[in-house]
């Protein structure tokens, strides 16, 4: 088991769950300030990745969270927006988000040389 402060007991797959929860939800916004903040956004995960969107997550200078439509919205049309603005690689989104882009330009491989 898992102790709280306040003496509430979680078992161990109770404390993944919530961890999960969390790292599954928090998004990577990038400003010009301060470069790459995580933010826990409530009701963002309403909106899926897409790596091709127009659309931005955008913060603003008051603390508040904005989509920006980079290309008209008609009604009823599903909004996405790129996840990390957009540059992340498969290896990133599954442990951020649980899932892979099926054909990811930001995915990279690793070869591994034997030394010489």
């Amino acid at each position: 088991q898992v102790g709280l402060s306040n003496d509430i007991k979680l078992t161990w797959d109770e404390f993944l769950w919530g961890v999960y929860q969390i790292v599954s939800r928090v998004l990577t916004i990038y400003t010009n300030e301060d470069g790459a903040v995580k933010y826990l956004i409530p009701m963002i995960d309403m909106f899926n990745h897409d790596a091709a969107s127009p659309h931005q997550l955008k913060a603003t200078r008051d603390g508040l969270f904005q989509i920006i439509a980079g290309k008209k919205i008609f009604a009823g049309q599903q909004i996405n927006f790129p996840y990390g603005g957009g540059n992340l690689n498969n290896d990133r989104i599954i442990q951020d988000y649980g899932f892979v882009e099926s054909s990811n330009s930001h995915d990279v491989k690793q070869l591994l040389l034997p030394a010489t």
